[in-house]
């Protein structure tokens, strides 16, 4: 059984001990792009500028919408 000093990550020597570091997130807004992410297996942030795509994103099991770019401009400014 592998232990945090011997456990790999992506193929690779794990950094630190503890958790592995959060995979990069994906921005779209279609159910093509979705359905990419996941066989990457990476998170993904649906662009919804109207309710329709909302709905369809959320439908195809998107946990994540944001109506614009501007919450996550606001979040990366404060980082």
């Amino acid at each position: 059984m592998p232990t945090a000093s011997s456990s790999t990550f992506r193929g690779g020597p794990h950094p630190a001990p503890g958790p592995p570091p959060r995979l990069p997130a994906q921005l779209r807004q279609g159910l093509a792009e979705l359905a990419a992410a996941r066989r990457a297996g990476l998170r993904f942030i649906g662009l919804a500028r109207n309710t329709t795509i909302d709905r369809r994103l959320r439908e195809a099991g998107c946990e994540t919408t944001v109506p614009s770019l501007a919450p996550l401009l606001e979040a990366a400014h404060s980082l």
